[in-house]
């Protein structure tokens, strides 16, 4: 059927109350959805990194290419770090999150209750999605975001997410440096024992060939020497 433009405003005159009905329903969904919408805070803390306390070895002097590459690399590596499960797990563990009907799984009411570990396990992944890292530019400084519909609560995830990665940051250095400390400790042991095995060859290849030293008067063949010089004499 062919409608002519001008007679559109006649017909939706006619239908003006579908258009109002249509505006009102959209009106309400939209209240009843700002009025069920709980509002979401975020928190930040900023974080300062050493990028040599990071390195497994000592960066040179001369600031080369593969140190430089190094240095990026493991700078880059530590938001992954951050927002790592032994991370959130421990933070999850350390604010009481298990229960946090925020990060609690959903889960069907037929299927069994969920273990303590799996249920850490499930609020660590989930708090991946709202627990943000990100570097500013190329410096040296990290900015971790926490968002929580308790504004105090977003602060304590983000401080905590902070202090449990440097300590962790800080356990792993010591660790290093036990494990540094033990090695030289096994080198030192080594050369150790290598020294007086040559000690003891030298002293067997002296009784052998007649080069015992009998202290303060020197070797046996140099007293021997001596004594046919007195007699020649």
């Amino acid at each position: 059927m062919d409608i002519d433009i001008f007679q559109l405003p006649a017909i939706l005159k006619r239908r003006l109350h579908y258009v109002l009905i249509a505006v009102a329903a959209c009106v309400l969904l939209a209240a009843a959805y700002v009025v069920t919408l709980k509002p979401t805070f975020t928190s930040t803390a900023e974080i300062l990194l050493d990028p040599l306390g990071l390195a497994a070895e000592n960066v040179d002097n001369k600031g080369t290419g593969n140190s430089a590459q190094q240095e990026q690399s493991n700078l880059d590596s530590q938001i992954y770090v951050m927002q790592s499960r032994g991370v959130m797990s421990d933070v999850a563990r350390k604010l009481d999150l298990v229960d946090d009907p925020f990060f609690a799984p959903k889960k069907p009411a037929s299927t069994k209750p969920l273990s303590e570990a799996d249920r850490l396990v499930a609020v660590a992944e989930a708090m991946k999605t709202h627990v943000t890292i990100e570097r500013a530019g190329q410096s040296l400084v990290f900015t971790i975001a926490a968002e929580h519909p308790d504004a105090d609560k977003a602060a304590d995830i983000a401080n905590s997410v902070a202090a449990v990665y440097l300590q962790q940051l800080e356990q792993a250095r010591g660790d290093a440096a036990r494990r540094a400390s033990n090695s030289f400790q096994v080198q030192a042991s080594e050369l150790r024992d290598r020294v007086l095995k040559a000690e003891l060859a030298v002293e067997k290849f002296k009784s052998e060939n007649g080069l015992v030293s009998t202290g303060e008067q020197g070797l046996v063949i140099d007293q021997q020497v001596q004594g046919i010089n007195e007699q020649l004499i």
